[in-house]
């Protein structure tokens, strides 16, 4: 289209799907100047706020607050066609989220979650609904935002995600080992027995949350994770620190880049790598 027929109304178009290509290649620079490109060219409203919200999602992959506050004060110069404002208030939630501000991007999900068009979206939504409120303590809104989430009828492991959340909430462990015994739940067992570690955290019973996390580590696509809530254990709570050592290695090599605790888990890992480097040299020269 763009080499054939520059004097298409469909030029703009064909730049804002390059441009999202290259954002899911990841060529950020690229990308970057496509989404730009199109604001210099002829083009309509809609497909110049299409690549404006893309260039705003961009800066955010970068954590370039700033630039993504400049494109998001752009935008609301001007009224936000119907079709784009759904994906709007997901791109400013995000930016919310990822700032960590938790409380502002609540509720623009509130906002968007009903309006999204497939079931498998809207339960996604008020999952990450339930989990932020979780996280800042507001456990009634996160029940809510949950049973919304079971209301869709969705993916079968969202809905069953949703169910080990409602449970771990209030503390019922009776229903969680009642989720194990199912045979449709083998698969997402370690998820199961990390709810209920939790729990046994929270209580105190410490050797009963090392156990269920212990079983959710097998077979678990997350294990990096549980590596880390079983170092801080061992180092924290049960004085163990040979195997604090151990799980914080074992942390560091299992959790994703992207994780927020990464950098963290690559520190404790180092210093604990060390500790027992020194341990095991005082317990051998010990006479």
């Amino acid at each position: 289209v763009i080499d054939r027929h520059q004097n298409s109304r469909y030029v703009d178009d064909a730049y804002l799907l390059i441009g999202r290509g290259r954002l899911l290649q990841h060529d950020l620079n690229n990308a970057l100047e496509t989404f730009k490109y199109i604001n210099s060219i002829e083009h309509d409203s809609k497909t110049q706020q299409s690549a404006l919200i893309e260039l705003a999602t961009l800066y955010l992959h970068q954590s370039d607050f700033e630039s993504a506050q400049k494109v998001f004060n752009f935008i609301s110069e001007n009224p936000v066609s119907a079709s784009l404002e759904q994906e709007l208030l997901l791109v400013q939630a995000y930016a919310f989220q990822k700032q960590n501000a938790l409380a502002k991007s609540i509720p623009l999900l509130e906002k968007a979650a009903p309006r999204a068009k497939s079931r498998a979206a809207r339960g996604r939504l008020f999952y990450i609904l339930g989990q932020m409120h979780q996280e800042l303590g507001q456990i009634g809104a996160a029940q809510k935002a949950y049973e919304q989430c079971l209301k869709q009828k969705s993916r079968y492991d969202l809905t069953l995600h949703a169910q080990i959340a409602i449970l771990a909430l209030s503390d019922n462990i009776a229903g969680l080992e009642k989720l194990l015994k199912d045979p449709k739940n083998q698969d997402l067992q370690s998820d199961i027995f990390l709810a209920i570690g939790q729990i046994h955290f929270q209580h105190k019973d410490y050797d009963l949350a090392r156990k269920n996390w212990e079983n959710g580590g097998a077979n678990n696509p997350n294990k990096g994770e549980l590596y880390f809530q079983l170092g801080r254990l061992f180092s924290n709570q049960l004085k163990d620190y040979r195997n604090a050592a151990t799980y914080f290695d074992s942390a560091a090599t299992f959790l994703p880049a992207q994780h927020t605790q990464f950098q963290t888990a690559q520190k404790l890992s180092k210093q604990w790598g060390e500790f027992a480097r020194l341990d095991a040299s005082i317990k051998l020269q010990d006479s």
